[in-house]
């Protein structure tokens, strides 16, 4: 019975590592452009759907956020229609 404990509990820290190697978050980066005109779009706000985690373009419509697999940056910019 305690070895079963402890083959148990073996699993169940494995399983846990698993998990937090899957769920590292990575560096996206990239450029907002208009596209009509190409022309870089400054001040854009990128959030991560559903969470609170977000930025904004630079002047030259450059962003850099922290996400992980699966994530969805969702874009808005004043005077531009949201597309799906």
């Amino acid at each position: 019975m305690k070895n079963l404990y402890l083959k148990a509990s073996f699993m169940l820290i494995c399983f846990l590592m698993a998990q937090t190697t899957w769920s590292q978050t990575k560096k996206i980066t990239g450029k907002v452009v208009a596209s009509d005109d190409g022309k870089a779009l400054p001040g854009v706000t990128i959030v991560l759907k559903g969470k609170t985690e977000g930025t904004t373009t630079d002047v030259n419509g450059e962003f850099s956020i922290a996400a992980t697999v699966g994530d969805n940056l969702v874009m808005s910019y004043i005077g531009y229609q949201k597309r799906k």
